[in-house]
């Protein structure tokens, strides 16, 4: 909860090896390893475990099964194992979470609230904490996406009670503060949040930039957004990452496509394998009316992914949909 993915990953590995039936130490595990980007790791902690499924009692199936289908599967398949779950142990919170983040990865915003807040509920009634600090800007998030801004500053507020200075639910903080107009609000958190993410987090200008940069672009500041972007990049040009903040920037918001192109074709000369450069070269093509070569990259993007993504899938069914188009 602290953040401490090393030692996380520590603790949970030596819980592993005393007892390879404690499932209970596999779902932490497979999302530290996929949030420190050790995707083949996950996928292999995933299968490692579903080798055991039949061993173990019918919630253990169903958790392995829900693991499964976060790595090799679909959101749909994820909320029908997360309700069966839920039906054997309704007041885990945890899984109630989970079925949240599921709905907000396919972007359905409303129902994902409604199950973020049941599992705030639960401890609401055990006069407890959730003591997971994503929770509260996952939900804030969608709240910001179907226009509850009062219940999105609420669930902040509430996060950040718990974990003061928190970077991500500060980060959201500031989108909603700009998303409303508070620019005076607005400057001191992003004043905060850069201090925080060089001072406790110890990122590097470049990145803070380029965060500050979605912050504006998530707010729908793209003047700004793009000024941030490409001060990050300035800093630090041969940096891939910051190559693609930037490209997505000027592509997904039909900025610059050429530019994008180009500097999208950069990073994947650094990271050919990467799936998100690839969905965003694959995206950029298909704004320049390039779909039949779009949709090869796109595919090779999903073929790649770490697990689901719902951007990538949209992407493809967009594209099929033109070049079908195109062909009739």
């Amino acid at each position: 909860m602290d953040l401490d993915q090393q030692a996380a990953t520590e603790w949970l590995s030596k819980a592993i090896e005393c007892d390879s039936g404690f499932i209970s130490a596999y779902v932490p595990l497979l999302f530290t390893y996929l949030t420190t980007g050790n995707d083949e790791l996950a996928k292999n902690l995933c299968n490692m475990a579903y080798k055991n499924r039949d061993e173990l009692p019918l919630k253990g199936q169903l958790t392995l099964d829900y693991l499964h289908a976060y790595i090799f599967e679909t959101p749909n398949d994820q909320i029908k194992y997360l309700k069966q779950i839920l039906e054997i142990d309704e007041l885990n919170s945890t899984y109630w979470k989970l079925l949240g983040k599921a709905y907000s990865k396919m972007y359905q915003y409303n129902d994902a609230t409604i199950y973020y807040e049941k599992a705030l509920e639960i401890h609401k009634k055990w006069g407890t904490n959730f003591r997971n600090p994503f929770i509260y800007h996952w939900l804030g998030h969608a709240y910001h996406k179907i226009n509850e801004h009062k219940k999105e500053k609420e669930v902040y507020e509430l996060g950040l009670s718990i974990f003061p200075d928190h970077s991500r639910i500060i980060q959201h903080q500031t989108i909603c503060a700009l998303s409303q107009g508070d620019t005076d609000e607005a400057e001191i958190l992003i004043t905060k949040y850069k201090s925080i993410r060089k001072n406790k987090n110890l990122w590097p200008e470049s990145r803070i930039l380029s965060s500050v940069g979605y912050i504006y672009s998530e707010a729908n500041l793209f003047d700004e957004a793009e000024i941030s972007y490409r001060q990050g990049l300035t800093l630090d040009p041969g940096n891939p990452s910051r190559m693609y903040d930037l490209a997505w920037f000027l592509i997904d918001h039909d900025i610059n496509l050429d530019e994008g192109l180009d500097l999208i074709q950069n990073a994947l000369e650094l990271r050919p394998d990467n799936c998100y450069y690839l969905d965003t070269k694959g995206w950029g093509l298909y704004k320049q009316g390039k779909v039949e070569e779009a949709l090869k990259i796109l595919n090779d993007s999903w073929n790649l992914r770490p697990s689901y993504r719902h951007r990538v899938y949209l992407h493809i069914q967009e594209v099929e949909k033109a070049l079908s188009s195109q062909n009739n």
